[in-house]
C-alpha cells in the first residue's frame, strides 16, 4: 500500500528545493522498494498572489 505523501514548496522552502528533496526520495524509493504517492499542494505567498 502507497504511502500518501504531501508536498508543499512554498515560503522558506521553494520549489527548487522541494523537487531536489523528491528526487532523493525517488532514489531511496528504488533502492528499498518504497511505495509513496506525491500530493503537491499550494503553499505560501506566491500561490497566494498567483490565486
Amino acid at each position: 500500500m502507497a504511502k500518501k505523501i504531501v508536498a508543499l514548496a512554498g515560503d522558506g522552502i521553494g520549489p527548487e528545493i522541494m523537487e531536489v528533496g523528491l528526487e532523493v526520495l525517488e532514489a531511496l524509493a528504488e533502492k528499498t522498494g518504497f511505495d509513496y504517492e506525491i500530493d503537491r499542494r499550494p503553499f505560501g505567498g506566491a500561490d497566494i498572489d498567483a490565486a
